[in-house]
């Protein structure tokens, strides 16, 4: 089990091993939705908001060429509604395979579910586990893989309905810039998608989702504040180190205000080059060791550094 106070701060690359897209893939996925090739999706936007504003937030999407769709919705929120239709479409009926389970390599679900299942033969003694989630991404795959796995081992959960409730105490999950839901970030069968594919659908997923603007003050953002004030361990994975996202967690506020109590921090930087990584390292401002933040996916990372 992990009982020292755990933070995993989750970025897109988390989830990029369960078929979820990277911020430049989720963009290109939403370009080409926007266009004649996407079919259905094409026909149903027209009906919804016609063709030229459609092709309006299209043209402007690509010529901006944002780090994230997320940066273009803050910078042009006349598009706001569309974009977080088109965000729900390309996560859900356009999202990963039914079949996807994971890249076995990069599997860190199943990893981590075996350390917080370690020495944790029922639920009760589960709930020695001390780990709390802080994620970037709209989709809930997390959840889902935790919640299946905590039915399919404590089955008396389910015969009771409490599994829901169970992850949510013992596994807090908290999505700052909201989510899909449960229900509507489901991955289906790609047979049963055509039936999803309508407006009605995408704006009841699309309306969890939040577009934080600059300095904005949210629930999400507090909860996490508090959260990372709480943890001795800190780890961030498939992190992008966007510079507001880091800013907006606020490490420098909590090392300067002496309330940080980390005895470990560090985070993945798989696919960065050492300039990158180094720009990231200085984002913070705390005087973080490189060598905390090697160049590793998730699980790696998880084998290698995570010592709680």
């Amino acid at each position: 089990m992990i009982k020292t106070p755990t933070l995993f701060v989750l970025g897109a690359g988390a989830s990029a091993p369960y078929g979820y897209p990277l911020g430049a893939d989720l963009i290109t996925e939403i370009l080409r939705l926007t266009t004649p090739a996407a079919g259905a999706f094409w026909t149903l936007l027209l009906a919804e908001y016609h063709q030229p504003k459609v092709e309006e937030f299209h043209k402007a999407l690509a010529e901006s060429d944002p780090r994230s769709i997320d940066d273009f919705l803050e910078s042009n929120p006349q598009f706001l509604d569309i974009g977080k239709i088109c965000i729900a479409a390309a996560l859900t009926v356009f999202g990963p395979p039914h079949d996807h389970a994971g890249h076995r390599d990069l599997h860190w679900y199943q990893y981590l579910w075996q350390l917080m299942h370690a020495e944790a033969a029922t639920d009760e003694q589960f709930r020695g586990n001390a780990v709390k989630v802080v994620t970037y991404n709209y989709d809930e795959s997390f959840e889902r893989y935790f919640r299946t796995r905590l039915a399919a081992m404590y089955p008396h959960l389910e015969r009771r309905g409490a599994t829901e409730e169970f992850l949510n105490e013992v596994l807090p999950v908290v999505h700052v810039h909201g989510s899909l839901g449960a229900q509507d970030s489901r991955v289906r069968p790609e047979a049963e998608r055509a039936g999803f594919n309508n407006i009605k659908f995408y704006s009841k997923a699309a309306s969890g989702i939040r577009i934080v603007h600059e300095d904005e003050r949210t629930e999400e953002y507090t909860t996490a504040h508090s959260w990372l004030k709480e943890a001795k361990v800190v780890c961030l994975l498939g992190f992008g180190y966007h510079p507001t996202n880091i800013r907006r967690l606020r490490f420098k506020e909590q090392v300067h205000a002496g309330g940080a109590r980390w005895t470990f921090v560090g985070g993945t930087c798989y696919g960065l080059k050492e300039a990158e990584r180094q720009r990231a390292l200085n984002l913070f401002d705390v005087g973080f060791r490189g060598d905390e933040f090697p160049f590793f996916d998730a699980k790696e990372f998880l084998r290698q550094k995570f010592v709680w």
